[in-house]
């Protein structure tokens, strides 16, 4: 699931309910993302685009929600 993809988590939700009979107790989120260069270097805090803070943002601050 990609987590900054509002539209995921009713998939994985469902496919999970499917699978455990209808019941779901509990779902915890824990992805996370750091500053990273497209080579997968890291990224300094200065020199990071506003399209990476985007992303980091997306996946570590506004997961989806149910």
């Amino acid at each position: 699931m990609d987590a900054a993809d509002p539209g995921g988590l009713p998939r994985v939700v469902t496919a999970v309910e499917q699978r455990l009979d209808g019941h779901l107790a509990a779902l915890l989120n824990s992805a996370g993302t750091a500053l990273k260069r497209p080579d997968g270097a890291g990224l300094g805090v200065v020199d990071a685009p506003t399209a990476v803070w985007q992303q980091v943002l997306a996946v570590n601050c506004r997961p989806p929600r149910r």
